[in-house]
């Protein structure tokens, strides 16, 4: 679906029916380029949507309710003093453009009766949102154009407002009437796509910084182990120090070989290389040397790796739960951890005494088939609050079997027997809230809450457990 022409003029049509001579009572900037009006009229509040995105600019009526800064902006504020209040005069098409001006009245502080025009200018990575006033003056708009991003038009305080070239010859057909709840498919159209786009784009630094960390953690695994796969011969070195060592008396100073019998391996022939400018000693010597240091290499590879592999795990559960948030204050989450963590340097802000429930996270919360409550955490910071402090003892937990993933929390309120139907459809919950969301078949374990112990010292989300089935499934 795309907002041309034919569904701005659709949309107009309905707006002049539900929205003019409406008072506006409330404005909101949930995004940069994005507000919201919500706006009385014959006592019933409509909540219209104007958006100047790149991808999806548009204007209609919505439902949908949006996740507003603490903070105003700028220009939220620029409206509220100019518009707040104000009456809908009109609401009108300009020619057969994507442009559409909302005339508006609206009192001074003197009092003085006043209309400003706010054109909303849909077009693609040019979309705006203008507010003129009555002589056509812009007073501001969502996104200034100086001369640096257009000689042809320049948007800015100041300059008199000047319509943008005409976009389209199209025609209204004679039988395009008015559509009742056109703004109703617009909206359910839009609302995934617009908010995958924006949360894609707000967690954009955030997955850039973690795939970053998560490739670093894979040179060190390759690294170690190619470490490790060296030091494997290690005990040949210590074998040529050893027989050096028992035929010392046959060697001569300026050797570049010697040949002996090899007492470790059934005293067959065995040639081993020497330098001619040491004495014999100080080649067993080297040897032994070579021995130990590839000997503490290999034991320090494998520690390494360890930790290397743990913690690409870890990171890889934190990319997960960026790449599947539904909300910023989700990714507030995410940011917290890793500054906690080390891999970022942000403010946390610490909570005051008395609002400790404000910080709890929100986590997901579904109701199955028989009736059993199920609740998902859906990053490591939910994770471990579900499982480690809300869940009873007698709560079934589940997770996919080795892919990063939600925690799922099945209540069984003191005990109660668990349904196979309820466990499957917990199993698919965690399932789609994982990695392998997009695969089938996906292995999910599940045990009782008491089963599962987080390790002294483990990072966030990080869990063992025992005790457990394993079922089967198509996430869900």
């Amino acid at each position: 679906m795309k907002f041309d022409v034919s569904v701005t003029f659709a949309v107009v049509a309905e707006l002049n029916e539900k929205l003019v001579h409406g008072k506006i009572d409330k404005i909101y900037q949930a995004e940069k380029d994005e507000i919201i009006l919500n706006i009385r009229r014959r006592g019933e509040m409509s909540r219209l949507l104007i958006s100047a995105h790149s991808q999806n600019a548009r204007i209609h009526l919505t439902t949908a309710q949006r996740e507003n800064p603490k903070t105003a902006p700028m220009f939220c504020m620029f409206l509220r003093k100019h518009l707040a209040g104000g009456r809908i005069v009109a609401i009108e098409q300009m020619g057969l453009d994507r442009v559409v001006r909302i005339d508006i009245e609206n009192y001074t502080e003197l009092g003085d009766l006043v209309q400003k025009s706010m054109y909303i200018e849909i077009m693609g990575k040019h979309s705006n949102i203008i507010i003129v006033d009555d002589a056509g003056k812009i007073l501001d708009s969502i996104r200034h154009v100086d001369f640096t991003t257009s000689s042809a038009r320049q948007v800015l305080p100041g300059l008199f407002y000047k319509p943008p070239p005409t976009q389209s010859n199209f025609a209204v057909p004679d039988n395009l009437a008015p559509q009742e709840g056109i703004s109703e498919t617009v909206d359910k159209f839009f609302a995934d796509k617009d908010f995958a786009e924006r949360m894609k784009q707000k967690s954009a630094t955030l997955v850039k910084l973690i795939t970053n960390n998560i490739k670093r953690c894979e040179k060190k695994i390759k690294l170690h182990t190619e470490n490790i796969a060296a030091a494997e011969n290690r005990d040949k070195y210590k074998v040529y120090g050893d027989l050096i060592t028992a035929n010392i008396y046959r060697i001569e100073y300026g050797m570049d070989k010697i040949s002996v019998e090899n007492y470790y391996d059934d005293n067959a022939q065995i040639e081993i290389p020497l330098k001619t400018d040491i004495s014999p000693s100080q080649n067993a010597q080297k040897y032994y040397t070579r021995y130990n240091k590839l000997k503490a290499t290999e034991k320090y590879a494998n520690e390494q790796l360890v930790m290397a592999q743990v913690e690409r795990e870890y990171l890889e559960t934190v990319l997960d739960a960026a790449l599947k948030a539904e909300s910023g204050a989700e990714l507030d989450e995410i940011r917290a951890e890793l500054a906690q963590e080390g891999y970022l340097k942000i403010a946390v802000k610490k909570q005051k005494k008395g609002n400790a429930s404000k910080a709890l996270p929100e986590l997901s919360e579904f109701t199955s088939g028989d009736g059993f409550k199920i609740l998902v955490g859906k990053n490591n910071r939910q994770n471990d609050y579900l499982t480690m402090k809300l869940a009873y003892s007698t709560d079934i937990w589940l997770h996919t079997k080795g892919i990063a993933g939600s925690h799922v929390i099945i209540r069984t309120e003191g005990g109660r027997e668990v349904p196979e139907s309820t466990i499957f459809e917990a199993a698919k919950l965690a399932a789609y809230y994982s990695r392998g969301r997009q695969s089938a078949n996906v292995a999910v374990d599940y045990t009782a809450v008491k089963n599962v112990k987080k390790p002294r010292g483990a990072k966030p989300g990080y869990v063992i457990y025992d005790n457990y089935n394993t079922v089967y499934v198509t996430p869900s």
